[in-house]
Order: C-alpha cells, then structure tokens, then sequence
C-alpha cells in the first residue's frame, strides 16, 4: 500500500485500492477497518468504499492472500475531518 498523510471529511465517501504483484495470480484481498473490524473478507475484489465515518482518527488493513496460499498484510492510517469551508 502506498500512501501518504490521508485525509477526509465526514461527508465524504472514497475507494480504496489494493494492487498485488510477486506470488502466484490470482490473489484474494481482504479489509479490515480500525479494531480489525471486518470490512471484506478474502475476495478477487480488491477495492472497497469507504466514508461518512464518525470523526477520528481510523486504520486500514489489507491482506493479499496468492494462489498458493501466502499472505501478505500492510496497513495505513487516515483521519476523518470537519469539512473545510
């Protein structure tokens, strides 16, 4: 997962991307978001919408599991702000 310092506002919704290279295609993603809460289980979907969170601080985590079986786990931190005006 690349990104930098993420940042949205409470109305906003956004979509997450994973891209997975290496390993054995195809690969399976699953999205857990803050307190490992389950967004997506393991699915060849490697995206997911997200927004219109409470406002705070929240982390992504995203497992690529390859065809044989190996996984892989980044994650990233983003805020959810007061829209600006």
């Amino acid at each position: 997962i690349n990104q930098n310092n993420l940042y949205l506002n409470k109305y906003e919704i956004i979509t997450i991307t994973a891209d997975a290279y290496g390993g054995t295609a195809p690969y399976e993603y699953k999205f857990e978001l803050d307190k490992y809460h389950n967004v997506q289980d393991f699915s060849e979907d490697n995206s997911f919408k997200i927004g219109k969170l409470p406002l705070g601080d929240y982390s992504v985590k995203v497992t690529v599991r390859d065809a044989n079986g190996d996984e892989v786990t980044s994650s990233f931190l983003f805020e959810v702000e007061e829209p600006w005006t």
